[in-house]
């Protein structure tokens, strides 16, 4: 699904009854707060961009947690203040992840490459 750059305002929750989706590409938006909670119903998902938007941490470890397929994920270029976020780290697919141009503190967190292959 890629809706160009037309989408303002908040992700809907309607968007959560698409759990078949295995791509979500809403770049270049101007979609604001947070990804929903019920992002984590989309367990087919492959590629996630949602860079160049407005969003906002935290993203809830409920989303998290149904990414077991996850391989791309972009969040670059949004409001994403604070620590990096740890349970980013536990995507078992991710091959691809992009958190530039955010204002993340500190330092990126340690981990075993061993623990995370494809990274």
């Amino acid at each position: 699904t890629n809706l160009g750059n037309a989408v303002k305002g908040k992700l809907p929750e309607e968007i959560c009854h698409l759990t078949e989706m295995r791509q979500i590409l809403l770049h270049n938006n101007d979609i604001q707060g947070t990804i929903p909670a019920c992002f984590g119903r989309f367990s087919n998902i492959h590629t996630l961009v949602l860079y160049n938007n407005h969003l906002e941490l935290p993203i809830p470890d409920e989303a998290i947690e149904g990414w077991t397929n996850l391989k791309t994920l972009f969040l670059n270029g949004n409001k994403l203040k604070g620590p990096f976020p740890q349970s980013l780290l536990k995507l078992p697919a991710l091959e691809e992840l992009d958190l530039g141009s955010n204002f993340l503190t500190g330092t990126f967190p340690a981990f075993n490459p061993d623990d995370i292959p494809r990274l």
